[in-house]
Formats: C-alpha cells, sequence, structure tokens
C-alpha cells in the first residue's frame, strides 16, 4: 500500500475518523481516505456514489497523478460541470464545459462529497467552495422532479405473478410477490426476518432486518430494520404469503442461489452486509438485461406513464413500457394513497424512507384521479370520525343529565329510586291506586307497571308504632325514636334485613331491577341521538 494511502487510513483510525492534517495534501492522500469510506465495512460502503470519482477508473483516478498536489481549482471544476463534458475537455481543450443542472441528483452529490472531505479535514474542500455550492442549489430552488416510471397496475401485477408461478418460475413469482405486497427494495426480499403470522404484531405485517444490534439493522439494509404492512392484504392469502412454511423455503432458496455477504466495519466492530447492491441487481435483470437478453424472464410486466397535462391543450394519453422490480415498489406508495387513509408518516415507515423522500420521490406518477379517490376515502373518513367524537360528547352529556331529567317517571316505578329523588312526587302507600288524574293511570290504567313489586303486598310491621309520612300505619322514623336508627336502614317501614333474610333477597332483586330499569332508559336515550329521532321514546312499563 503507498505510504500517503496507509497514512491517511491511519489517521482516519486514531483520531476518531476525523482527520487533521496541514500542509500539502496529493489526490493520492484523498484516494486512500475515500477508499476507507467505501470499503466493505466502511461507513459509506451502503452509499458510495458520491465519492466514486476518486476511484482509479473514474474521473480523478485517471485523470491525476498520486503524487501531484491536489487543488481547489480542480475539484471546483468537478462540482459544477458534467462528467462527460470535463473529459472530453481534457481530451480536447476546444470542447465547451457543460454546467450540471443544479437541482438535480448528481449536483446534490457532489455536495455531499465536498461536505465530508471539508470534515475529514481535506485542504481543498474549503469553506468558500461549500458556501458556493449551496448558494447554487439555494438560488436554484425547488430540486428537480424524479424520472416518471411506468408504474404495473394491480390486476397486471396478479396475472403476472400467477403466470410466473404456472410457467415454470415460483422462486421469482414468490420474490416479486413479497415485494409488490410490501414494497420492499429489491435487496430487502434477502433480508427478511419474519413473514405474515410470525412473530409480528399486525396481522399480515412482516419485519425487515434485525432490529437487535448496535445499528438496530443498518447494516443489513439501506434504512435500517423496520416491520412492513401490507397493501393489498388480500395478496398475502392470494400469493400464499401466509405459508410460513413456504416462504422458508423460498427465502432458503434465494440465500443458496445468492448468497449475502458481510465484513466487520471497522470503526464499531459490527457486522454489515456488503453485496446488497449487487443483489438488488440480480432481481433487475431478472427483467431487464441489456446485453443478455436471453437471461431476462421471457413473461414481461407492463406499466403505464401518463405525461403531464398542459392547460388549454388535449390531455395527452397514457404511455405504455417494460416496468422494473424497482417499479413494484413505487406502484405500492401509490396504491397505498389511492387504497387507504393510512397517514404519510405511517406509509413512509413502512417504506423505510422519510416523508418528505415519500411525497417528492414516490408520487410523481401519481394521477389526478388517484388524488380524488385518495381526497375522497381521507374526507369519508375524516367526517366519520368528527360525526363519532361529536355524538360521543352528546352521549356524555345525556347520560351526565339523565337521572335529574326522567328521575320522577322512574321515581313512579322504582321503589330505590323514589327515595334518591329530590322535587319528585311521594309514592302512594303500597296496595293503594294512583290518583285520578296521575299520568300512569291515565295511560295504563294498572295499578302499578312495576313487573317486581307484588311483594311490597306484603305488609310488614315498623320497628315502632309511629305514623308514616307516606301514608303508611306506622312507619316515619322520629329523631329521638328508640329505633330511629332502624328507620334510618330501613325507612318505608319494612322489617331490618338482618331480621327477615327473605327480605334481603327480595331487596337484593329490587335494586338489579333498578339497574336494568336505568340501563333501559339510558339506552333510550342514546338510541334516539345517534338516531336523530325527533322524539325520545320511554320504555311502555315507564308510560
Amino acid at each position: 500500500m503507498p505510504l500517503d494511502d496507509a497514512a491517511a487510513e491511519l489517521s482516519a483510525l486514531f483520531n476518531h475518523g476525523k482527520v487533521v492534517t496541514s500542509g500539502r495534501q496529493s489526490w493520492g492522500y484523498i484516494f486512500g481516505l475515500v477508499r476507507s469510506w467505501i470499503a466493505p465495512g466502511g461507513d459509506k460502503a451502503r452509499d458510495p456514489n458520491p465519492f466514486k470519482c476518486f476511484l482509479a477508473d473514474s474521473y480523478f483516478g485517471r485523470n491525476f497523478d498520486k503524487d501531484e498536489t491536489a487543488s481547489t481549482h480542480e475539484l471546483r471544476r468537478y462540482c459544477l460541470h458534467t462528467t462527460e463534458s470535463l473529459q472530453a475537455h481534457l481530451d480536447d481543450p476546444t470542447q465547451p464545459l457543460v454546467p450540471r443542472e443544479y437541482n438535480g441528483r448528481s449536483f446534490e452529490q457532489a455536495i455531499q462529497m465536498v461536505n465530508r472531505l471539508a470534515a475529514y479535514g481535506v485542504a481543498i474542500a474549503t469553506p468558500e467552495l461549500q458556501a458556493e455550492l449551496k448558494q447554487l442549489r439555494n438560488r436554484t430552488g425547488k430540486r428537480k422532479a424524479t424520472k416518471s416510471r411506468f408504474n404495473p397496475r394491480d390486476e397486471d401485477i396478479e396475472i403476472w405473478i400467477k403466470t410466473l408461478a404456472e410457467v415454470g418460475f415460483p422462486l421469482r413469482a414468490w420474490f416479486f410477490a413479497m415485494q409488490a405486497t410490501y414494497g420492499l427494495r429489491n435487496h430487502e426480499v434477502l433480508h427478511v426476518q419474519s413473514f405474515p403470522g410470525e412473530h409480528v404484531a399486525i396481522s399480515g405485517a412482516i419485519q425487515v432486518a434485525n432490529f437487535e444490534g448496535a445499528d438496530d439493522g443498518a447494516g443489513q439494509v439501506k434504512t435500517g430494520a423496520r416491520p412492513a404492512l401490507a397493501c393489498r392484504s388480500e395478496w398475502v392469502q392470494l400469493f400464499g404469503l401466509d405459508d410460513i412454511e413456504h416462504n422458508k423455503r423460498m427465502m432458503e432458496q434465494l440465500h443458496v442461489r445468492w448468497p449475502v455477504k458481510t465484513a466487520i466495519r471497522a470503526s464499531d466492530g459490527v457486522e454489515v452486509v456488503t453485496n446488497n447492491k449487487a443483489l438488488g441487481e440480480y432481481a433487475s435483470h431478472w427483467l431487464n438485461n441489456k446485453g443478455r437478453e436471453g437471461l431476462e424472464i421471457p413473461i414481461k410486466l407492463l406499466g403505464y406513464y401518463r405525461p403531464p397535462a398542459v392547460a388549454g391543450k388535449k390531455t395527452p394519453k397514457e404511455k405504455k413500457g417494460r416496468s422494473t422490480p424497482y417499479d413494484l415498489r413505487h406502484a405500492w406508495a401509490l396504491r397505498a394513497l389511492r387504497l387507504t387513509t393510512w397517514s404519510t408518516q405511517l406509509k413512509a415507515e413502512s417504506m423505510g424512507h422519510a416523508e418528505s423522500t415519500h411525497q417528492n420521490r414516490y408520487l410523481v406518477g401519481v394521477t389526478m384521479e388517484h388524488r380524488l379517490d385518495a381526497l375522497s376515502r381521507q374526507k369519508q373518513h375524516d367526517e366519520g370520525q368528527a360525526e363519532k367524537e361529536t355524538h360521543t360528547v352528546e352521549v356524555v352529556r345525556v347520560i351526565e343529565k339523565l337521572p335529574a331529567d326522567i328521575e320522577a317517571k322512574l321515581a313512579m316505578g322504582s321503589p330505590s329510586l323514589q327515595g334518591q329523588s329530590q322535587g319528585s312526587a311521594p309514592r302512594p302507600p303500597t296496595g293503594s291506586k294512583p290518583e285520578a288524574g296521575h299520568e300512569s293511570a291515565q295511560r295504563s290504567g294498572s295499578a302499578w307497571p312495576h313487573p317486581l313489586t307484588s311483594f311490597e303486598k306484603r305488609p310488614f310491621p315498623p320497628p315502632c308504632g309511629e305514623p308514616c309520612q307516606y301514608g303508611h300505619a306506622a312507619c316515619a322514623p322520629v329523631a329521638q325514636s328508640p329505633c330511629a336508627a332502624a328507620h334510618r336502614r330501613n325507612p318505608h317501614g319494612r322489617r331490618s334485613n338482618l331480621d327477615n333474610p327473605w327480605l334481603n333477597g327480595m331487596r337484593w332483586m329490587t335494586l338489579i331491577n333498578d339497574m336494568t330499569l336505568l340501563l333501559s332508559c339510558v339506552y333510550t336515550f342514546t338510541d334516539s341521538l345517534l338516531l336523530r329521532r325527533p322524539y325520545l321514546e320511554f320504555p311502555a312499563h315507564l308510560i
């Protein structure tokens, strides 16, 4: 290993990942530093694209000698112009330099590269260059829209996966069924840890990568371990994804044919996956393999793309083209928007990215029909939720005021509620009939509509001989009476519960009946409120 490369790697290890240097820095020093980042186990091994320009077969590696002193001028020129025009200009100085799109992805990666070099003390990544690049990005405004995809339709996905399984591609059919149902990245299918119905709290959900470890699965898949939700849920059964034993057999075959490779990360000693990109490319080549078309699956998956309409012009027709495996992931996002009322946060967490990424990158192919369907479904959901909350508040208010509103009516048919009622009419003596003008007498004509009060016709002598305020022969307690305590326990002049076990049981029956009657009235009021009836209906035995 060249001395500059070894020095860079040793500095990265012994200065807590930060390279602090001064004076001359060669291109070879920077090449070695970058290689330590993107090597298997490095902290940028899963996202090497911004730094590939420093590899031996890329722009800086091809055109600059290792011993040559690195310069800010060359780094700035690379960040501001396309790689193709830079290479052409070096070969022929008469060729013009083409500026990058400052709201494009390549310029964003150039900014990431410069910021990373500055953080590790590389002298050519000056603060002035960082400020210039940031200003250009902010001045450009909104990021350039992602290229639209040929998103397949749900019915086409179902037919295609079933056909694959029938014509001799069961492993690939299972792979694409998992990706379409759960919106997974290509390589994430090989990192599924639990299947539907196995160790997952949500029915039909799966677990991607392993939560155990120092990085919660960040070394296994792009954005770390997570649960993933099915959309459409019926596809779990349709494609046989609820068969745990079948899922395990398919996963074992995948790992045998396309093994997962790992390495120990030098910074913290965590085992990380190093070939996720290659695993994802295997799946992509099943559908699109330029130069080796004979290795592609003979049954193609087709999707649709509608160009944006221009005001005042005819709406363009949909275009039809071949889909890629990653289009199944984008189709999941559009399907979740169209068919569910899930929040953007929930959908983004299920797919393993940020909400802004979900909105700006995965909903590019959404059409006005999709948005109208989603808006209608969300409107119905929100209105139903608001109406439910309103009814709940109104029912609570009715229940709170219910005893005061119907206390008088309940007191006419319930012995225990009669004593609790304040301001209600006193109950006539046991065995007597209501007065002629009484409401219950006018409607029912019966003495007492209460079904469980017939036992009261059997008189019980009171514990004292004083007159009763309700008309009983001798019942009313007097404070100075020797049996005042007994009257407080038994205000209607009946025998004490302790003295008469039979009466004790009958009083419990009365209490149970009173509670049943109260619940019946509450149900009547609640039902009337929820059905928005113009009047309230009381049970027949109350009126």
